[in-house]
């Protein structure tokens, strides 16, 4: 679970990639294969069929600063998973 704040979202991606490639878990990881930003790409979309990219986030971002513009606000949030979703990944 990515965490709602910047830091838990760190957190957790530090955890990720620390056991990513670990023979056992717990174990530390010393160094990375070459691919090993593919290999989390792999394992996050065989776990998650509807993960959220960088791009997708763009895309919600965009959506949500141009539903703020004509109220003089600089955004207005997707309040649900469901919204986020939908215009995430179209």
């Amino acid at each position: 679970m990515i965490g709602t704040n910047k830091k838990d979202a760190q957190d957790t991606v530090d955890t990720l990639i620390k056991n990513l490639g670990n023979a056992k878990e717990g174990a530390e990881c010393k160094s990375f294969p070459e691919d090993h930003a593919d290999q989390v790409a792999d394992w996050l979309a065989a776990r998650q069929p509807k993960l959220v990219t960088s791009a997708h986030w763009q895309v919600i971002d965009a959506f949500e600063r141009a539903a703020g513009e004509p109220h003089g606000r600089p955004r207005v949030k997707l309040a649900s998973l469901a919204e986020l979703l939908r215009i995430g990944l179209g």
